[in-house]
């Protein structure tokens, strides 16, 4: 899996700009985290990338072919998403009814989901430690709960790249560390994934790369080098310390607010 971005700008207008000049690329099995102040463009990059909108300048290439010309069919064979789970219909299916929609691209229209299906359902319930979810109902379901639901209706596809719109948002510290580990582990099986996140100490402690928005050229490059002071206070207006330190064999960094600018 490639995903290489040449050159992106994004304007709804010729006087109002998004960003432009973004040049980033994305390699099986690597993270990125994607980060910066509201109405910065993370949720319209995502949706550029995954062909709901489309850049206005430059191109998107997955494994090679131009995503704005791919079938769509051919496109999400490779591709799952995770939306905000605010934005997501909590409904009276069951965890084991919902997961196999994610397979539906496999599907022919209105057709119910059949044994291998199922099957895959439970694999994938089975890995995300959320079997015991099975016959909940997704309207029943806590916060985690069912963004780890929601991860494993994207993942039932087997995509070879996952992107998450904030999936720890709203989330308490146990269920944001589960939905980030997670994360983790995937990239490890070689799926590589892309999250939006509010948070910059995710950005760093768990992402490979980092795309900082909030100007009108994106930074882009390995995470602990683009998530640094001077390039939060630009993009955030925030001046903060960052500081690391080691705990349990692993360096970790903490991202301090201190003054808004």
């Amino acid at each position: 899996m490639k995903l290489e971005v040449k050159d992106a700008a994004f304007s709804y207008d010729e006087e109002r700009t998004i960003f432009s000049g973004l040049d980033l690329e994305l390699d099986k099995g690597q993270v990125m985290a994607v980060l910066g102040p509201n109405g910065s463009g993370k949720t319209t990059f995502l949706r550029c990338v995954m062909g709901m909108l489309y850049f206005t300048q430059g191109s998107c290439r997955l494994n090679g072919q131009e995503t704005r010309t791919m079938p769509a069919r051919e496109f999400w064979r490779l591709v799952s998403y995770v939306p905000q789970q605010r934005s997501a219909q909590q409904n009276a299916y069951t965890v084991l009814e919902s997961i196999p929609l994610g397979r539906s691209g496999g599907m022919k229209m209105f057709a119910r989901p059949g044994a291998a299906d199922v099957e895959a359902a439970e694999r994938v319930m089975e890995e995300l430690k959320i079997s015991h979810l099975q016959n909940r109902e997704c309207r029943t379901l806590s916060g985690g709960e069912f963004q780890m639901a929601l991860i494993g209706r994207a993942l039932v596809s087997e995509p070879q790249l996952l992107i998450l719109d904030e999936p720890e948002s709203g989330l308490d510290f146990k269920n944001q560390l589960i939905v980030l580990n997670t994360i983790e582990t995937l990239s490890k099986r070689g799926i590589a994934c892309i999250f939006n996140t509010h948070y910059p100490e995710h950005a760093v402690n768990n992402a490979d790369l980092a795309l900082m928005m909030g100007r009108e050229v994106p930074v882009f490059g390995r995470a602990k080098d683009v998530v640094n002071e001077e390039n939060i206070e630009a993009s955030f207006g925030v001046k903060v310390a960052v500081t690391e330190r080691e705990r349990e064999g692993r360096k970790l960094t903490s991202v301090i607010p201190l003054v808004v600018k």
